[in-house]
């Protein structure tokens, strides 16, 4: 199959995506604040909450230092390690990847370094921690914290085929904009997507995003 028109770049979340699940939502529980994490949820479910008010709320729960977060983590979210070789082949074939994400970008660079990933562009909120609880400095002043879509409108208006990877609320609107879509089975994204018929491919790993992309010749070789 020949190489597309336009030349591509790849959108991936982080937390969901890259990992099995959210790593603040996991680290607050593990603190035992699970009855606050539901209730938080609730609210976000009767669209009470913002996405920018829950991470919010839920990051002022934790009070540990970064290093005591990172290292309980280690035991609490698995990474894909399918991600590792889905990169490297990106980085081989000269095609951008971003990851863009409404999580901590502290904690997203340590679980990155420790799978050997240290050159991949990343957008995604800071973190003060304090005593009393962490404070989150967001990327903008948008309901999410970090909106995603802006991101794909300034690639394709600089020439570029959008391929956008994700699992949750935080990628509805990016994913929408995407020339192409990848939704984490069985996920808020995958059924999302399905309920307004919207193509998309499902995936398990990224080995199942990187044989798509092979198959159907979304990136230049």
């Amino acid at each position: 199959m020949s190489s597309p028109s336009l030349p591509s770049v790849i959108f991936c979340d982080f937390n969901g995506t890259i990992t099995n699940r959210d790593m603040l939502a996991a680290l607050v529980g593990s603190y035992g604040h699970r009855e606050f994490l539901r209730r938080i949820s609730d609210a976000r479910s009767h669209g009470l909450l913002s996405l920018r008010e829950r991470i919010a709320a839920e990051a002022r729960v934790i009070t540990c230092t970064l290093d005591e977060a990172d290292a309980r983590l280690t035991s609490l979210v698995e990474f894909d390690t399918t991600f590792i070789s889905f990169y490297r082949q990106r980085i081989r074939e000269a095609v951008s990847l971003t990851i863009v994400s409404s999580g901590i970008e502290e904690l997203i660079v340590r679980a990155l370094d420790r799978h050997g990933i240290r050159r991949v562009p990343l957008f995604a909120n800071g973190v003060e921690p304090r005593p009393d609880g962490w404070r989150v400095l967001f990327r903008d002043s948008t309901p999410e914290g970090n909106a995603k879509r802006p991101y794909v409108e300034a690639a394709q208006r600089n020439g570029y085929r959008v391929v956008a990877i994700g699992d949750d609320e935080s990628d509805f609107a990016m994913a929408l904009l995407a020339d192409v879509r990848f939704a984490k089975r069985a996920s808020p994204l995958h059924r999302f997507l399905e309920a307004r018929d919207v193509s998309h491919h499902a995936f398990n790993t990224f080995d199942d995003v990187s044989e798509q992309l092979a198959e159907q010749g979304l990136l230049a070789r």
